[in-house]
């Protein structure tokens, strides 16, 4: 899992793309961004991407405070210290896919 600079603080913006080459076949995948809160000792969610549902698609999200918040798009928020990236797969159907972060 990603984490901050390990100096009392993480990152404050970042970029997260999920890539699915062209295949065969209906998918149901959804990525999600989230913090973990050490006073809980528990995750929550800082924003979910749209439902993906074929194949060739690529969809980015983005978390910073110099962003606008968009609906399964983008955050205005940041990067806590720690922090993970959550592929939901919304069924049993097999699919190759690439997730990648960019950090400042």
């Amino acid at each position: 899992m990603p984490q901050g600079n390990g100096k009392g603080g993480g990152p404050s913006n970042g970029n997260v793309t999920v890539d699915l080459p062209p295949q065969a076949g209906a998918f149901d995948l959804t990525m999600h961004i989230e913090g973990y809160d050490f006073g809980s000792a528990s995750w929550y969610l800082i924003l979910s991407g749209a439902q993906i549902t074929a194949g060739n698609t690529r969809q980015r999200l983005r978390v910073g405070t110099d962003v606008g918040d968009v609906a399964n798009a983008s955050a205005n928020d940041i990067l806590p210290y720690m922090w993970r990236i959550r592929m939901e797969h919304g069924d049993a159907t097999e699919m190759i896919y690439s997730v990648s972060y960019q950090l400042p």
